[in-house]
């Protein structure tokens, strides 16, 4: 097995390879984090207008009928789990 000769050239190709996959992992964290804060923000948003309206108009209508019902606890509690997961991806990213 022959070992591979590095060249200036191969070694420059490896570095903007390198540099452009960090860009790339920079620019997903940003892109998550702040969908991560907009989520959370709409996520809040929506469980104060609920309360103040009493009923479940800001969810899908047909997987909550009214902000009281278990379904509407279990929605919150979907998003919140899926806004945690994302939490725990973008805190895990390089």
């Amino acid at each position: 097995m022959k070992g591979m000769n590095m060249t200036s050239e191969n070694v420059d190709e490896m570095d903007q390879i390198e540099q452009d996959r960090d860009r790339d992992i920079a620019a997903t964290r940003e892109e998550l984090a702040a969908a991560l804060r907009a989520a959370g923000e709409h996520l809040d948003h929506a469980e104060r207008l609920t309360s103040v309206l009493g009923e479940g108009v800001l969810y899908d209508i047909e997987y909550v009928d009214s902000v009281d019902s278990p379904d509407a606890e279990l929605f919150i509690a979907d998003a919140a789990r899926g806004i945690r997961a994302a939490h725990r991806i973008i805190t895990a990213l390089p």
